[in-house]
Order: structure tokens, then sequence, then C-alpha cells
């Protein structure tokens, strides 16, 4: 059965068998859609050929000009550009070793994240699979991502752009948990050149740190979860630390259907960075400044696309994904579109400054 989905502006579809689909499927159920629109995307779980044809090897991929196939992450999966342009994915995981498949909850109960294989392999595919090529067709259709944590109430919604490691989920989830603010993104957000933003589907990762000195935080990741994965938690927590337990979790699973908004205009952006003061400051931001540290910051986020295209061009087979300059000038082209219209502001933070003291300081500025 295929089912489509409208992310913002670009319709994909999955379809096949695999025992990832149910997950996958679940993860997507908000943006799910009837539409009639063409699939830019269509994710195929099936048979995958083991080589192709006078297939060129440059490691990690084997490529043909019109196709490339690609192991790695839990995946096998060949890429083909059909003639109109549109992705056709043939993809299948991995076959899961005896004691996963036999013993699936002992193997949840070892990880850090309390998943099953099969949700393991899910998680996956949407980080290094789904990010990537999905921000190729994003381009193609006017929108982009954004590395940013975003929120929305009344006649403001707001995005914090940032490197990882800022600081910005954890300030997301308390103006949403704690202030009434709904939800958008968190991790990768999605923007059009008109500056509407899009509700990411995508699960939210929160680490123990996220919820160091947040009781409310920690009494909404915890409520309704059962006694394993409580003795997980608290033992990952204590004798891994807290870098080292997280869980996944939906946003409506965590806030509840209120507290998530659809689409909203972006009002204000801020980009944050962390710097060795002990004072906050601000200043304004150029949307030229802005867009290139923001489109840099995707680019980041979007593996294993670097080491894929690196090969296929060292192949000279570059014409199936778009070279990584060019993404880059497109994505960046977008997001310079998307906030043509806002005042942006840089925000400086103090290197040991905790996320109470960042929401302190962003309520003053949003007021």
């Amino acid at each position: 059965m295929v089912k489509k989905y409208n992310f913002g502006k670009l319709v994909f579809s999955l379809e096949g068998k695999d025992k990832v689909l149910i997950h996958l499927q679940e993860e997507l159920t908000s943006i799910e859609s009837t539409s009639g629109k063409e699939q830019k995307i269509r994710f195929i779980f099936g048979d995958v050929p083991k080589d192709l044809d006078n297939g060129v090897f440059a490691s990690p991929v084997i490529s043909d000009g019109k196709s490339f196939l690609y192991e790695g992450q839990g995946f096998k999966y060949q890429v083909i550009k059909e003639e109109n342009g549109n992705f056709k994915i043939l993809i299948k995981s991995d076959t899961l070793r005896k004691k996963y498949r036999y013993l699936p909850k002992y193997s949840r109960f070892k990880d850090w994240n309390f998943l099953l294989p099969s949700e393991q392999l899910a998680k996956n595919f949407m980080y290094d699979v789904f990010d990537y090529i999905t921000q190729i067709k994003n381009v193609e259709v006017g929108q982009s991502y954004m590395h940013a944590s975003s929120f929305q109430k009344e006649d403001k919604t707001i995005a914090i752009v940032a490197w990882g490691g800022i600081g910005k989920t954890t300030a997301m989830l308390k103006l949403v948990g704690e202030q009434g603010w709904k939800f958008l993104s968190d991790d990768l957000g999605l923007i059009d050149t008109e500056g509407n933003l899009y509700r990411s589907p995508k699960k939210m990762q929160i680490y123990a740190y996220n919820l160091e000195g947040q009781p409310r935080l920690k009494e909404l990741l915890t409520k309704g979860r059962g006694l394993l994965d409580r003795i997980n938690w608290n033992y990952r927590k204590k004798y891994k630390g807290i870098k080292k337990v997280r869980r996944r979790v939906s946003a409506e699973t965590l806030f509840g259907d209120d507290l998530v908004s659809k689409t909203a205009p972006l009002t204000h952006v801020f980009f944050i960075e962390r710097v060795n003061n002990s004072e906050f400051s601000q200043r304004q931001l150029s949307v030229e400044e802005l867009s290139q540290r923001a489109a840099n910051t995707v680019m980041s986020e979007i593996d294993p696309y670097h080491k894929i295209i690196v090969a296929l061009c060292t192949a000279q087979n570059d014409s199936i994904l778009p070279e990584y300059s060019s993404l880059y000038q497109s994505t960046k082209s977008i997001l310079s579109k998307a906030f043509s219209n806002i005042n942006p502001i840089l925000i400086r933070i103090p290197l040991h400054a905790g996320p109470n003291e960042l929401v302190g300081y962003l309520n003053k500025i949003i007021e």
C-alpha cells in the first residue's frame, strides 16, 4: 500500500514491505495526505540489486550514471534519478542478528534510546537517508531545512537557529512545556521562500542533560513510562552519564495535540552562539550573514550526503545528485528569501549559561 505525505510543499511516499515501515508510518502520521500531486520521492521498501551493470566503484558508492548504490547505517539502497528528475529509491533494511530477532526486548533494554531493533533502524532512516534526500528535493520546490527549534503563540512565531549543543532544544522544551507555546520543530525545521514554517514530523531526541534542573520537563517525559524503561534511564544516567541516555518522542506524546502547531509565518529569528564571557549580548544580524550561517549549519546536518557526492564526483557520475556547492547555494538562496522580511538577531550567551538563563533572556526580547 502506497502512503503519501505532504511535507510543506514536498510530496513523497512510502511503499513496499519492511520491518521498519510500521514505525516510519507512525512517525509520519501527522503529515499523511491523500493529495493527488505527484511524488517527488518514492521510497520503495523491498528488493535492492546487489550490483549495477558497468557500475563504477568509488567507495562508499557504486554508480552507473543514472543511479547509485549505497550501504550503511543499517540500510542498502539504490537512488534512481528518473527522466523527470524525481527520485525512486529502492531500499532494504539490514537483516537483524539472531539475538535481536529473537530477543528484541532484551536489545531494547540495552539500548540507550530504549528502542527495539526495528525502531533503531527507523531512527537511522530518518537521520541518514530521509534528511539529505528530502533536502535535495526541498530546494527544488522552494523550501529548505534550517537547524532550528521553532514554536508559535498567537501572532508570534520564533525560530532559534544554532549549531548543535548550544541549548536550543531545552529552551524550546521549556517554552512549550512550561509557557504554552506551540511546537513546530526541533533539530531540522522546514521553511519556504515566503517565510512560512512547517511542523516537522520527526521525533525529538531528548537527553538526560536536557532535563537537568527541569522538573516539569522530566515529568512530561517520564509520565506513563514502564518500569524497565525507567530502570534503563536511571542506570545509564548514573553509570554512563547524562549524555549517554536519551529518548525519542513525538511532540504530541510529550506536549499533547493542543501544543503542536501545523504551520505559521516566521516573525522572529535568533541565531545563538556560546562565547567565553560572563554576559549575554545581542546585535542585529544581516539577512546575508544569517543565511550563510544557517545554510552551512544545514549542510553539516545532512550526512552522509557529503561523502556520497564526493564519491559520485570522483566517478564523474555527479548528475544523480547536485554537487555540494550547488546544494549549498540553493539552500542559502531559499533561506535568504525566507528571512527577507525579518530582522534577525545574533544572541551571544555565556559559555556556562543554563537553559533557565537563556529562556529568561529570550522572554525579554520576545516581549
